[in-house]
């Protein structure tokens, strides 16, 4: 029987990585410390699959997406460096379980497949929300497969219904399975972020972290929706299917650390 060993919720900001950051990631040195202590809790754990859920994908409309082939690459181009790059094999058996069970259950997930990359002249590649988080997991020296999620924007009930159905295709299995969800929080938590500031940022990481802090998966839904919409987020989903790989509404919150250097909100927690 298969069985999830941890849950950890870490950031996805390029910059947080030495070689991309040049210097400028020592602003954020609370998150990269709670990163690296995040890699040390892994260092202890016995897995061999990671499965990653994360924002940046390729994109469905509502529909969750999963990369469905023998191994997948990626790298930091984007980001103006070429040296740093990765490739993990895919966790196939668990993969398939989970798209097996999405058709039963009438869930939309949409596989990506080596063929539908080269048909629509799309880069093999994991995509940041993926990769941040990995480069510092593997810090902890493990090997593992790897499932890759991406979300999709259907309601909220439905996404934590899905992790439910990824926790019961990891119990039918026999991986021991370590789960991340990658995520920023508000994007627009000072004026030092890109993006601009809005007083609903802070607002929203503020009660966010509290909501869970109280430990109910539930009272996620009840949040505020207009500091939620204007917060420009990306890791309130990742977190609520996480959740939902829970077997109930009540969790205990850990978090390691939490700030917003450049003006966007970087959580590092683990969810026990």
């Amino acid at each position: 029987m298969g069985q999830i060993v941890a849950r950890f919720v870490m950031p996805h900001a390029p910059i947080l990585i030495e070689d991309i950051g040049m210097g400028s990631e020592k602003q954020a040195i609370l998150t990269i410390k709670g990163m690296e202590r995040i890699a040390d809790r892994i260092s202890k754990l016995d897995f061999d699959t990671v499965l990653i859920i994360t924002p940046h994908g390729y994109s469905a409309g509502d529909s969750h997406t999963i990369i469905n082939m023998e191994h997948a690459q990626g790298d930091f181009r984007e980001f103006g460096n070429f040296n740093l790059s990765y490739g993990f094999d895919i966790n196939k058996s668990l993969t398939n379980r989970i798209l097996e069970y999405s058709e039963s259950e009438g869930f939309k997930l949409m596989e990506i497949t080596k063929k539908q990359l080269s048909d629509h002249e799309l880069p093999s590649i994991l995509d940041h929300g993926c990769l941040v988080p990995l480069h510092f997991i593997n810090k902890s020296g493990k090997k593992y497969d790897l499932v890759d999620i991406s979300y999709g924007l259907s309601s909220y009930s439905d996404i934590i219904k899905f992790g439910k159905l990824l926790n019961k295709a990891i119990e039918y299995g026999d991986e021991n399975v370590l789960v991340i969800a990658s995520g920023d929080l508000s994007h627009k938590a000072s004026n030092s972020s890109p993006y601009g500031f809005d007083s609903r940022g802070l607002a929203f990481d503020k009660e966010f972290r509290k909501i869970l802090s109280n430990g109910k998966t539930m009272e996620l839904l009840d949040m505020d929706r207009t500091i939620l919409d204007y917060s420009y987020e990306c890791g309130f989903r990742s977190i609520l299917m996480m959740l939902g790989t829970l077997k109930g509404d009540s969790f205990d919150f850990k978090e390691f650390s939490y700030e917003h250097p450049f003006g966007i909100g970087y959580m590092t927690a683990e969810i026990l």
